[in-house]
């Protein structure tokens, strides 16, 4: 099945990379290190080997958190925890130095920011459900978290297929990285019953961990506004009208909506008794839909709203009308997620197939250039 065409194949040479990231840790303390890294590197080690390794750990960190802690609440071994924290540094570490690999052993392609984003894509609701687990956040406040975490990640590349520009702020992806390690390692110690705690606040009680999702959502609000901001000063100097922009939007806020509905009207409490499967399934989603537009922005093709994998979730809604969900809920809820799953794979094997054969490269490997 091919995702590209001729069309997008072509455009691929029109192909340029562009961004800036204003983060003063990245720039004073992390790049150095970063620059560091790369040097041991072997010239002949492919740029994406370098991604797919560092996307590995977070899987293996957690696989582990998802076994210990089946519904987000229970207590986690502290050897869990900081094996998190050493994968999520090390992830953060390969996802940083990929891009400097490429430039070194020469084998940047649009392939490689495929390969970087739609890793990432996948890495950020398992790095959601980590910090869940961790502070023992769960239900409508995990929910919440796994939105506002997923918004903005989908709404910086929104921004950046209309702009052709990667803006990262000054608090962003770097901080939110380091800051749940240092979460998964203070954790190991006190213990993630610790996040239970209560506190008062002008009268009002607050849990730890519900202090925590509130606080770490107000960088990310802050940024979706920004590149809300931006997109409306891009859109009215390119006099583009801002419906056109907007539809783009709808693969974010329909599974959204559906999930939501689905949270309040569930039958077998799947938001609070199978986290993992119902945003995990969510998470799947979103990735499949910016994975999708990241190819439109790098083979300069249109990205339609029309998404198939969301049909599925049409028929979810009439169910809860009918109100026959609780005779397909566990069914659909395990269905969905292999189905997102599944889906992304596929897509995934298809683009790489295409691109390699068409720019005639290795993927893991760098391939001998022809003299």
């Amino acid at each position: 099945m091919q995702y590209i065409g001729q069309q997008g194949l072509t455009n691929l040479k029109n192909y340029h990379y562009v961004g800036t990231d204003k983060s003063l840790i990245a720039k004073y303390i992390m790049q150095p290190f970063w620059n560091w890294v790369v040097q041991f590197l072997p010239l002949t080690v492919a740029a994406n080997l370098v991604t797919v390794v560092g996307f590995a750990f977070i899987i293996w960190g957690y696989l582990f958190i998802a076994l210990y802690a089946k519904t987000l609440l229970e207590p986690l071994p502290a050897w869990v925890l900081i094996n998190s924290a050493i994968c999520l540094f090390v992830y953060q570490t390969m996802d940083a130095v990929d891009g400097k690999q490429a430039r070194r052993a020469q084998c940047s392609s649009p392939l490689g920011e495929l390969t970087d984003h739609g890793c990432d894509a996948l890495s950020t609701t398992m790095l959601a459900l980590s910090v869940f687990a961790a502070t023992q956040t769960t239900g409508w406040w995990a929910f919440y978290g796994a939105v506002m975490i997923l918004l903005a990640f989908f709404a910086a590349q929104w921004q950046e297929y209309h702009t052709d520009t990667l803006d990262l702020g000054y608090v962003g992806v770097t901080e939110g990285q380091l800051l749940s390690t240092g979460l998964f390692i203070f954790t190991a110690f006190t213990g993630n019953a610790w996040w239970q705690q209560t506190l008062t606040i002008a009268g009002i009680t607050l849990k730890y961990n519900h202090l925590f999702v509130i606080l770490s959502s107000v960088p990310t609000g802050i940024a979706v506004i920004f590149n809300f901001m931006e997109m409306q000063r891009f859109l009215k100097v390119k006099n583009i009208p801002v419906g056109k922009a907007a539809k783009r939007f709808l693969p974010f806020i329909l599974p959204t909506v559906a999930y939501l509905i689905w949270g309040l009207s569930t039958s077998i409490d799947a938001i609070h008794r199978y986290p993992h499967l119902f945003i995990g399934s969510y998470g799947l989603v979103i990735a499949n839909m910016v994975s999708r537009m990241v190819l439109a922005r790098v083979t300069a093709i249109n990205f339609s709203a029309n998404q198939p994998l969301l049909l599925p979730l049409g028929v979810l809604m009439g169910c809860i009308v009918g109100g026959v969900l609780p005779s397909i809920e566990w069914h659909f809820l395990v269905g969905y997620f292999l189905l997102a799953l599944l889906s992304y794979l596929f897509f995934a094997y298809c683009v790489v197939q295409e691109m390699t054969q068409y720019l005639d490269i290795g993927f893991l490997t760098i391939k001998p250039k022809k003299n």
